[in-house]
Formats: C-alpha cells, structure tokens, sequence
C-alpha cells in the first residue's frame, strides 16, 4: 500500500509542474512563473524578485546610457517594455524581442527605433 501511495504522490506532483509549464507559452513567461516550482526550487529564484530583474542580472548595461564603440549586449527598459539588444560593429540588433513587464506577453515596440532618438 506504501508503494501505491508514493505513486500517486508522485503523480501528482508531476501533473501539477505538467500544468504550471503549460502556462508559460514563451521564454519570458516562463521567466514571468520563475521557471515553475521545480526550476524556481532547484535554482533557488526567490519569488519576491522580478522576473525581468533576473534577466537584467545576466545583462546588466542599459542601451539609453552606452557609450563607447566596443561590442555588447544590453537591455531596454521604458514604459513597461523590456527587450535586450547587441551592438556589434557599431550595428544594433534586438536579441530578445520586447515584451510587457507587468503581464509577459509581447509588445508591439520597435526598440531600435527608440533607441536612435
């Protein structure tokens, strides 16, 4: 009876992490569910941090205050819009496409444009 029990213990966790993953239909929602209860426990990702805040610890140079030529990656961040963007060769390139910090879900900026203001 043991054995059945565990099982079905087992079962259900595992249901539960199937569920929370199918939430996330992109990289940044997934990011926006701190990589579910399985990544969140294994990785340590405390759920008081933003989940745009752990992206930005992987990419810490904000693209509005470059200066300088040299190759890099950077973020973008006004009005709610997060996106990060590579400069090489002195040519910038959008690297994760713009989404809404507050919901997750794409946004419809064209950062590159914004940038060049």
């Amino acid at each position: 009876m043991h054995d059945f029990l565990y099982k079905e213990v087992i079962q259900k966790n595992y249901q539960e992490i199937v569920d929370e993953l199918r939430t996330a239909q992109t990289t940044v929602q997934l990011v926006g569910i701190h990589g579910g209860m399985l990544a969140s426990h294994v990785c340590d990702i405390s759920k008081r941090i933003k989940p745009f805040t752990l992206i930005k610890k992987v990419c810490p140079k904000n693209v509005m205050k470059l200066t300088g030529n040299k190759d890099t990656l950077a973020y973008y961040n006004k009005d709610n819009v997060f996106a990060l963007v590579s400069r090489v060769d002195g040519e910038y390139a959008v690297t994760l496409s713009p989404f809404n910090t507050e919901d997750f879900t794409s946004s419809d900026v064209d950062v590159l444009q914004e940038i060049s203001k």
